[in-house]
């Protein structure tokens, strides 16, 4: 998959100037219904290529990061700072976002034509989808919904990838294959996960932890 994801990656960039996307929190309140607090005046910020983890318990607002930075959602006060959500990559826990691009009555092989064609073949070997390229995407496990996320998203964008638990659904061997992507992808731009795992740590330059409503810093290689 390395191969093949930096091939594809190649074929749709070559050309475009590289560049950094600058994502961050300042003093961010942010509030869901019934004055359920996520976030009380939180703070972080980053600008270069590189690993981003954000860990922490079910609930204190991983995926909330995600949301906002992507202007899903906004904030009760403070700013976020985000370039474009156009030029970033994004997947979604459960792999739910192939929908927002792919109708879910759509039968796949039709969802894939316009897919760079000299390597749909190779992409559907890889990701054992050739005996369910004429099943409709309603069909699909979710796992193989989550690899196509993972897929799109790691080839999307040339600046920046949001990956929220990116290992879930997925068996242990393309759970590897995704961590020896990220490895070879960060040097060259911004990758953010949200994650509960330690997989990704030894890999990290950044890792932050969401506790008492509030992002904290808890490594940072980029200065050892």
């Amino acid at each position: 998959m390395e191969n093949l994801v930096q091939s594809i990656r190649n074929a749709k960039h070559n050309g475009i100037p590289k560049s950094t996307v600058t994502v961050g929190f300042e003093n961010v309140t942010f509030e869901y219904e019934k004055n359920e607090t996520v976030f009380e005046s939180a703070n972080f910020s980053f600008s270069n290529n590189g690993l981003v983890l954000f860990k922490g318990c079910n609930g204190t607002g991983k995926t909330t990061i995600f949301k906002l930075l992507t202007k899903f959602k906004n904030p009760k006060s403070g700013t976020v700072s985000c370039d474009d959500s156009s030029i970033i990559g994004y997947s979604s826990a459960n792999g739910s976002d192939i929908n927002s691009y792919i109708k879910c009555d759509s039968f796949l092989s039709d969802c894939l034509e316009n897919w760079e064609e000299q390597y749909l073949s190779s992409v559907l070997d890889f990701l054992n989808l050739q005996k369910s390229k004429d099943h409709r995407m309603l069909e699909l496990s979710s796992g193989q919904r989550k690899k196509l996320s993972i897929f799109r998203a790691l080839t999307k964008s040339q600046y920046a990838i949001f990956l929220d638990e990116p290992l879930s659904f997925l068996d242990v061997s393309f759970q590897q294959t995704v961590v020896d992507n990220i490895k070879q992808l960060k040097e060259t731009m911004s990758i953010l996960i949200a994650t509960h795992t330690d997989k990704f740590d030894d890999i990290a330059d950044y890792i932050y932890e969401i506790q008492n409503k509030n992002i904290n810093k808890l490594i940072n290689k980029s200065n050892e």
